[in-house]
């Protein structure tokens, strides 16, 4: 856990629960500023989350575990389909 931690704690260190509810797919933290939004996808999922949409348009996303995402926003959705073999670090115990 230490290890995760250090390497992934910006997500949860100094942060707020949100913007969305957790779910059968994970949960959600922002930042104090409400600028930067994380996902955190903890059960088996198959790689595409469909959210309610932000109300500020996404300029960047990184996959903090490695890989990569797309994100669209459309239709009142915000949907993120994340690489399904993403680099595992060597802190993510999976």
């Amino acid at each position: 856990m230490g290890a995760w931690l250090q390497q992934f704690g910006k997500s949860v260190y100094a942060t707020r629960g949100g913007p969305y509810q957790p779910g059968p797919w994970g949960c959600a933290t922002r930042s104090k500023d409400k600028n930067t939004v994380y996902l955190h996808a903890l059960a088996n999922w198959d790689g595409v989350l469909h959210l309610p949409d932000l109300p500020a348009k996404v300029v960047a996303n990184r996959v903090l575990t490695g890989g990569t995402a797309k994100v669209t926003q459309a239709d009142g959705l915000l949907t993120v389909a994340v690489d399904p073999e993403p680099k595992r670090s060597r802190a993510d115990p999976r």
